[in-house]
């Protein structure tokens, strides 16, 4: 029901009302004189009638807005359907570490099918070594998306380093393309590493995220206290072996490479584009998917909830006008 027809409602009910009233008044000034009746049965009182039309018209008010409060929120609830994500996946060669078992690229791959198979709407990959790179448009085609998002690995890239502000440029890319009446989101699973000297190109991405309303989730993988990357692992990443089996990468001074968690730059964006932070684990995906399938719908008040307590609040003033009042 829309507002202008319960407004409309109510004031046919309130002039009815006064019809009513002004019918009674006619009624009784034929029945006898005035002053007859009035020693008889006392004057009605002007309080008590104020009280009944007060209690009218809350009743009739409530129960209009029971009805439109059911309405606006089965109209405002958004179709899951309508939500476009991209999953931004790091292709860096620090996802070769074992702090995560068996090593990080393992777990993001992992959750990567996991969000795939739950997400509603269309869904885009992405993912970003040296810079950034799209692998799959937005789409439907969840096998499709499962197959790319299984085709990112550290052997493929054809630029080192970890570009992520570049990862989340090409993201908003993809996400520019969609649909205009769609919630948008980017899901980014990452060590949280990133190129030296990107902390501005990163701080523009989000800034641009923002202003476009796309939520940001990062996903943290890794551990604080790092992990090294096993040479096995890393042949390919140069065309070469790293090392031989059982070794680990080892940098120019000839140390072995530690890799760790670095979450400031995730809990960051993840706050100044209203999107969460977590790091890996068993419950990640249930909870952002939850939170993006659900997005903008828990915080109103369910339609039964609301059509409730107005209806309770109708039922209790149109008893107060029929039965509390005492009618002259």
């Amino acid at each position: 029901m829309k507002p202008a027809l319960v407004v409309l409602v109510v004031m046919l009910v309130l002039a009815l009302r006064g019809a009513a009233v002004w019918r009674a008044r006619r009624e009784r000034e034929r029945l006898a004189d005035q002053r007859v009746i009035r020693l008889l049965v006392g004057e009605p009182s002007r309080i008590l009638t104020a009280l009944r039309g007060v209690a009218l018209a809350v009743g009739i008010v409530a129960l209009g807005f029971a009805v439109l409060g059911d309405n606006r929120d089965d109209d405002e609830q958004q179709d899951p359907a309508s939500l476009e994500t991209v999953l931004v996946l790091d292709a860096s060669n620090s996802m070769l570490a074992d702090d995560l078992t068996p090593t990080r690229l393992a777990v993001q791959q992992d959750l990567a099918r996991q969000f795939i198979a739950a997400l509603p709407g269309r869904i885009g990959i992405v993912y970003f070594a040296g810079r950034g790179y799209v692998l799959s448009p937005l789409t439907t085609d969840r096998d499709a998306a499962l197959m790319y998002a299984e085709s990112v690995h550290p052997a493929v890239v054809g630029r080192g380093g970890s570009a992520l502000a570049s990862g989340l440029t090409q993201a908003l890319q993809v996400l520019g393309g969609g649909e205009e009446d769609t919630r948008k989101a980017i899901v980014v699973l990452t060590d949280g590493e990133s190129t030296e000297g990107e902390m501005e190109e990163l701080l523009e991405a989000t800034e641009r995220a923002s202003s476009e309303h796309v939520e940001i989730h990062a996903i943290g993988l890794g551990t604080s206290e790092g992990g090294r990357i096993s040479a096995a692992a890393a042949v390919g990443l140069a065309g070469r072996r790293a090392g031989p089996p059982g070794s680990f990468l080892r940098d120019a001074d000839g140390e072995i490479v530690t890799t760790r968690l670095e979450d400031a730059s995730l809990k960051a964006i993840a706050r100044e584009t209203g999107g969460t932070y977590t790091e890996a684990d068993g419950n990640v995906v249930p909870q952002i998917v939850s939170r993006l399938s659900l997005a903008g719908i828990e915080d109103r008040p369910t339609s039964a909830g609301a059509a409730n307590i107005f209806l309770v609040l109708a039922f209790l003033a149109l008893w107060a006008e029929g039965f509390v009042a005492r009618r002259s």
